[in-house]
């Protein structure tokens, strides 16, 4: 899908600062980041939003919160967690239908 940015990305057609990336998602960090480590995690396959995820999403989501623990761990933030105020794990849709 050409007019999503995230795709344009996934499809190295726009620029992004990569931190990770497998077979099923690509994980790069945010332009404005909002704390020390802010990381976006996508899917590479297009969902557009919440309200259009069919069952067969279910596995590619799963894969971007697998993607967070391994780059946490690597960090070496696993230890941290948010009680420290070091890190969290935040699942964002940025994309919601309008009026929702």
């Amino acid at each position: 899908m050409t007019d999503c940015l995230f795709c344009r990305i996934v499809a190295r057609q726009s620029q992004a600062d990569i931190e990770y990336e497998d077979d099923a998602v690509l994980a790069f960090k945010d332009i404005y980041p909002k704390a020390p480590i802010h990381l976006l995690i996508v899917p590479k396959r297009h969902v557009s939003s919440i309200m259009t995820m069919e069952p067969a999403d279910v596995e590619v989501v799963g894969r971007c919160f697998l993607a967070a623990r391994k780059i946490g761990e690597a960090r070496g933030l696993a230890e941290r967690g948010p009680r420290a105020g070091r890190s969290s794990t935040t699942c964002t849709s940025t994309s919601w239908p309008a009026g929702g």
